[in-house]
């Protein structure tokens, strides 16, 4: 299970999953409970995350529409679990 609670810790997560992609069916949980992150590394991030069961994002104000859009429209055959908290 993956939980991330600060900006930078996505980056860095991104980084060691491109280096070492043999982690990437590991991880059944991702969670991701920072505002400001930046919309695009956390998608291309839970896009390596091959085995998801479960994905809770915090939605902060460097979302869009369209971001959600592009995550969703890949099915993730796994996905059983999806939370979205969205900052008003």
């Amino acid at each position: 299970h993956i939980r991330l609670t600060r900006p930078k810790q996505v980056v860095q997560l991104y980084r060691r999953l491109r280096e070492a992609p043999e982690y990437r069916n590991q991880p059944t949980s991702f969670s991701l409970e920072a505002w400001t992150v930046d919309a695009d590394v956390v998608i291309n991030l839970v896009r390596m995350l091959l085995s998801l069961r479960s994905l809770t994002l915090f939605v902060g104000p460097n979302w869009t529409p369209e971001h959600l859009a592009e995550l969703l429209e890949k099915p993730m055959e796994g996905l059983k679990n999806i939370s979205l908290r969205f900052r008003p």
